[in-house]
């Protein structure tokens, strides 16, 4: 029997017996988290509705969902300790809740066995009739038994048909160790045995830090064991209304911009890079095809082909620098667990349109350990990143990454995308052929940064100077539809044949009948534009806004830059 494989596996009778009010009940409506007069108990406005119930401080807080109950205990056995001596209180959020398909896995004091994976979390909940605690778990099997006052004495647990995918990261090797979690957020934790059965026991907590320890969880799993604490992103239930309450919160207490929004000052990291192009291999070039149905295709020549570079191991996260170091201008493109990264102006843009000398450099990377990946679509389908129409105006942006396994090419996006290797902001490429793939969002990777116009569609991007990386903004005139690009240099052509790479699938074509876009028009446009002697033309360019003729460039200093070093 492996016990303690879940959060609500511990005695908790003693924590029930204290007793409180709470604030009126009209407030507990408000798409906030109200809190409690007393301190350990609160009554419940509407006994039939879903709770979410909170113990902590100053952010920090361990959380706990109940369902038809007259009122709710908060506590350090039940929710766990992230403020340690510091004044806590207790708070309430009604959530509605999609429903789920229950099923009994036991009966009070037997075992559930959940059949989970190693990378799978199921909720489960505990109760009888319509009174219940919900919880989450990732054992495969726990003792059902929670000595629980007012709960009736016919108790069993059930186990709901929700799974979710995550991964399980170490965030506090030892016993006392500082677990950090990645800013705004709820998470899964788990305070679990390093050998052995791997007892656990699972918090649902928020915050940007807690201590890995007994006082922080309230039981000892694995007594006379050597503990250690992981933790995992959670997209919970309910979500919808939950997470924009806490982003609120965070920054009503400034935690939020302190943290996230970055400056130039908060540029250390130094990377230095070394050339990666080895063999000086150079690809064939590509041709246009025809952009009118039954014509000729165009004969002329796609620049200089592209060259390969190798990274010397496969595990890490490497950040591949393309341009001329003579000029000092980088594009740069981040993958991981590739033997080789496609190093192109085809891919990753132009920084020295018209001009020889360019090649490729590369960095390995120590994996983030505040990155937390949740999957947004598989291959082919759309990828919701989770900013609202007014976060993407105000230039809001995530992380994401497109691949599979241990194979992926990272990115930066500002709205919901098409999830596959063509789509012109994964760079059109792909990191694991022959293999279905899937894109994920980093789920604490949002930020609005302060975004500072540099430059008109067609002329040149100025940046303050070329010792750090900016994160570069082709957009429309309300940022709805966007191109991110990781750059450093003084300057760069603010021209998706400079910015934006080119279109893999070869050339744009249009047939939308009378009236319609006419694509003639389109190849008389665009067909004409030359840097030097180079025609920047593969197949059609990638124009984040093509509809739109009003176009820009800002720059930004993003959250993950770095000061390169050739």
């Amino acid at each position: 029997m492996n016990q303690g494989l879940i959060i609500f596996v511990s005695a908790v009778t003693s924590a029930f017996l204290v007793h409180a009010f709470l604030a009126p009940a009209s407030a507990a409506n408000a798409n906030n988290f109200v809190e409690c007069s007393g301190i350990t108990k609160c009554a419940l406005p509407v006994p039939k509705s879903r709770y979410l119930a909170r113990f902590g401080t100053a952010l920090n807080y361990g959380y706990v969902e109940t369902g038809g109950q007259k009122s709710v205990v908060c506590g350090s056995r039940l929710m766990g300790d992230l403020a340690h001596g510091k004044k806590k209180t207790c708070s309430i959020f009604e959530i509605k809740m999609p429903a789920e398909k229950w099923s009994r896995c036991a009966v009070q004091g037997d075992d559930c066995n959940t059949k989970l994976g190693t990378n799978e979390v199921r909720r489960v909940r505990w109760g009888a009739g319509t009174t219940w605690v919900y919880f989450y778990t990732s054992g495969q099997q726990f003792t059902c038994a929670m000595p629980f006052r007012g709960l009736g004495p016919e108790r069993e647990c059930q186990i709901s048909s929700k799974k979710f995918k995550t991964t399980w990261t170490v965030c506090g090797d030892k016993e006392g160790a500082t677990c950090k979690l990645a800013r705004i957020g709820l998470h899964l934790v788990r305070y679990i045995e390093k050998g052995g059965k791997k007892r656990n026991i699972l918090k649902m907590v928020s915050g940007q830090e807690l201590t890995c320890s007994l006082k922080t969880f309230g039981r000892d799993p694995a007594p006379k064991a050597a503990k250690r604490c992981e933790k995992a992103a959670l997209v919970p239930l309910g979500n919808g209304v939950i997470a924009p309450a806490l982003e609120k919160e965070f920054k009503d207490a400034n935690a939020y911009a302190k943290d996230k929004v970055p400056s130039l000052e908060t540029i250390t990291t130094t990377r230095k890079f070394s050339h990666c192009v080895k063999d000086k291999t150079i690809y064939a070039p590509i041709y246009s095809r025809s952009y009118k149905p039954g014509s000729s295709p165009p004969s002329w020549q796609v620049g200089v082909g592209w060259q390969n570079c190798k990274n010397s191991q496969t595990g890490p996260i490497y950040v591949a620098g393309y341009g001329s170091k003579s000029k000092s201008r980088f594009f740069y493109l981040q993958t991981q667990g590739l033997a080789t990264t496609p190093c192109t102006h085809k891919l990753m843009g132009d920084p020295v349109p018209g001009e020889g000398g360019k090649t490729c450099y590369n960095s390995k990377v120590s994996n983030p350990s505040d990155m937390e990946w949740m999957k947004c679509a598989n291959q082919d389908q759309k990828c919701k990143v989770g900013l609202t129409k007014n976060e993407t105006k105000a230039g809001a942006y995530v992380k994401v990454r497109y691949g599979k396994g241990k194979k992926w090419v990272h990115f930066y996006a500002n709205h919901d995308f098409q999830c596959f290797d063509r789509y012109p902001w994964s760079f059109g490429l792909d990191p694991a052929p022959g293999v279905r793939k899937e894109c994920q969002v980093d789920q604490f990777s949002k930020i609005t940064p302060k975004w500072v116009k540099c430059g008109e569609f067609g002329g040149t991007c100025k940046l303050p100077t070329n010792k750090v990386t900016y994160l570069i903004r082709l957009s429309n005139s309300d940022n709805t539809i966007a191109h991110l690009t990781l750059a450093s240099g003084n300057s760069f052509w603010c021209n998706f044949g400079g910015l934006t790479g080119f279109n893999p699938d070869g050339a744009w074509t249009f047939s939308f009948g009378s009236g319609g876009f006419n694509h003639g028009s389109y190849y008389k446009r665009y067909k004409g534009l030359k840097i030097g002697s180079r025609v920047y033309q593969a197949g059609g360019p990638v124009d984040p806004a093509f509809f739109a003729q009003a176009k820009s460039c800002y720059y930004a200093i993003p959250a993950d830059g770095f000061k390169p070093k050739y």
